[in-house]
């Protein structure tokens, strides 16, 4: 197995007690870590178990947990939430990009439009607005309680890690699962992935642009002219399949591995626990199949490692799991594992890229507040009616705190020379 690759689907969290009573076929936690003790795999069928296919999929389980009226003690169940007491980053990207199919690509600031080919404000599409719209109904109708939207930190923890929220997102706001266990819940959060297209024909799906992760000193004229070609081909080997290879497996002739219907095997089960473990550094070190000096776990050479640079030039070393253990089975029960999208080389063009190049921006990021209030209020309106007059005046506060048609011009400009070596790949996706 190799370690998952997300590149393009998120996924949220849901109360296995209430997925299950929802969808009886689904899984809960503990069936999923026992299927991966069992298989050490899944199938996309198992990955994708509870079917919500559409966003109106989706706004229709929320209204069936509310339905449910779960307590947790005397206080009220939940279907989710709007505000989290910080921003609307989780629900206006996270939670939105997998409902809209926008993939890795989007941001509730901005997108690269596939078809039109430029870079977009999120938030002024209408589908965008729409969706909005949709959960403005859910606070409306019960469905999402109001005292989300100015429930602080401390308070929204409070309830998250108490089981009041049956649905979660954005992985930085997952339950405490050591808390609930704690508590003695009788129930864990348990990824679900939503079956919602990624919309490549609007969205761009990117891959991460590969970089450098080392240092490489050079001595001006510590070398004649004529040994630079050589020096330049024995960099390009650092980059090659042939190179990562050794480091990772050793030379063929030491005869640390077997090689049998295309996978290897480390003859030296020591060996091979150390690598998969990291249960032996002075061993790894033995066989120098680590690298590091100064801090004795930095580095560790492990074929079932996930590189935080890995790219095609630093690619995932990967390697039949030997030893399993549940707390593994998150990593294997993921998307990535089971489906592909269609992918192209880029940088994003998120609105984090231009504080110090448009000027515009850098006026909105000073005025952030200012817009996380106003496009938050919306959740309040009363009425579809009043909806739409604060959206609308939303987005002029957009507006007037910087995101204007002038700094959309000068972002497509400025995103055209900083992506200058992808801009090819993303006009021919």
């Amino acid at each position: 197995f190799a370690p998952p690759i997300e590149v393009h689907r998120a996924s949220i969290k849901i109360r296995d007690d209430v997925v299950k009573k929802l969808f009886p076929q689904a899984k809960t936690q503990a069936e999923i870590e026992t299927m991966f003790m069992e298989k050490g795999l899944f199938t996309r069928a198992d990955v994708f178990d509870v079917p919500i296919k559409t966003k109106e999929d989706f706004i229709d389980m929320l209204y069936k947990i509310r339905d449910l009226n779960l307590k947790e003690g005397n206080l009220p169940v939940y279907a989710t939430y709007a505000g989290c007491g910080l921003d609307n980053y989780p629900l206006g990207a996270r939670l939105f990009s997998q409902l809209l199919g926008w993939g890795n690509s989007a941001d509730n600031f901005t997108f690269w439009d596939n078809r039109d080919k430029k870079v977009k404000f999120s938030f002024q599409d209408p589908e965008y607005r729409d969706l909005w719209k949709t959960f403005n109904r859910l606070v409306r109708e019960g469905v999402i309680p109001k005292e989300s939207l100015i429930d602080d930190d401390t308070a929204f923890k409070e309830k998250m890690n108490n089981g009041q929220y049956a649905v979660t997102y954005a992985e930085w706001r997952w339950p405490d699962d050591a808390l609930l266990k704690q508590q003695g819940k009788p129930y864990q959060y348990r990824k679900v992935y939503l079956d919602i297209p990624i919309r490549t024909d609007k969205y761009v799906q990117t891959q991460a642009i590969p970089s450098f992760g080392g240092w490489l000193a050079i001595c001006k004229d510590s070398v004649a002219e004529e040994d630079v070609p050589q020096i330049l081909r024995w960099i390009d080997y650092h980059f090659s399949d042939a190179y990562m290879n050794l480091v990772h497996w050793g030379p063929e002739s030491a005869g640390l591995y077997t090689m049998a219907d295309g996978k290897r095997k480390i003859t030296d089960p020591k060996l091979e626990d150390a690598l998969l473990y990291n249960s032996d550094l002075d061993l790894l070190m033995s066989y120098w199949l680590r690298s590091g000096f100064t801090d004795p776990g930095y580095q560790v050479r492990r074929l079932d490692f996930l590189p935080y640079t890995a790219s095609k030039y630093s690619p995932y070393m990967a390697y039949d799991i030997v030893k399993r253990s549940k707390d593994q089975a998150n990593r294997y029960f993921a998307s990535g594992m089971v489906e592909t999208v269609k992918t192209t080389m880029s940088n994003l063009p998120w609105i984090w890229i231009f504080p110090n190049t448009v000027k515009g921006v850098e006026k909105m990021w000073a005025a952030r507040t200012t817009w996380e209030d106003a496009l938050l209020k919306t959740l309040t309106a009363t009425s579809a009616a009043e909806f739409d007059r604060m959206y609308d005046e939303f987005l002029l506060t957009t507006e007037r705190i910087g995101l204007t048609p002038e700094t959309l011009a000068e972002m497509n400009a400025d995103f055209a020379r900083q992506n200058k070596d992808f801009m090819a790949n993303l006009m021919s996706y």
